[in-house]
């Protein structure tokens, strides 16, 4: 059951990364991204991707993303709940698995490629001259993913739930409908990040 400080967090955490979303897919400058040597535009999300998102960070319950480090590209992950719960259980650490996609219960995650990606992440400020140019999206299809919460300290009177979390992915497919993109498959990766916090 949803309570009204997961649905405040879940919007406050997101609210960036939706924005982000169609940040630069409009504009229109002619560079195609042609190498100039073959003619054909480079991809930045390919096979293989994930093995290269070497940062992490996250907030809210429950946000993640893990990025490059020039933050070019960037895997996102949101569910809904899941360090409340934890914190109900009173246990030291507490597993969740849930499967991939777009329906109520389900984590979100997508893939995005271009440039400053998560500079709105967990962010409450937004810099009109700084905003993320999204250039590649592929959500996640299909899949599972598993969470382990550790909580870490106190539940605040105002909503926070400061926490670990560890994710895994298993056989997670991101693929775009109507894109010449080869699907990517992540499977047995994960990473770490804190959360609980509001973004600010």
């Amino acid at each position: 059951m949803f309570s009204r400080n997961q649905f405040f967090w879940q919007n406050l955490a997101i609210v960036g990364l939706l924005s982000a979303c169609g940040a630069g897919k409009d504009s229109d400058t002619g560079d195609t991204g042609d190498t100039g040597d073959t003619g054909q535009s480079e991809n930045i999300l390919v096979q293989g991707i994930h093995q290269q998102l070497s940062n992490s960070s996250g907030c809210g319950d429950i946000a993640m993303v893990a990025s490059t480090g020039n933050d070019q590209a960037a895997l996102f992950i949101v569910a809904t709940g899941l360090v409340e719960e934890a914190y109900a259980e009173g246990t030291e650490s507490s597993s969740f698995s849930l499967d991939v996609g777009q329906a109520e219960g389900q984590a979100r995650l997508w893939l995005q490629g271009g440039e400053r990606l998560t500079v709105e992440f967990c962010n409450d400020v937004i810099m009109e001259e700084y905003r993320p140019d999204v250039q590649e999206e592929m959500p996640a299809i299909s899949g599972s993913i598993d969470f382990v919460i550790h909580p870490s300290g106190e539940a605040t009177d105002w909503g926070e739930f400061p926490a670990n979390a560890t994710v895994e992915l298993h056989n997670v497919v991101f693929s775009l409908e109507e894109s010449d993109a080869s699907p990517i498959t992540v499977d047995g990766w994960g990473f770490e990040s804190y959360v609980g916090w509001f973004p600010g």
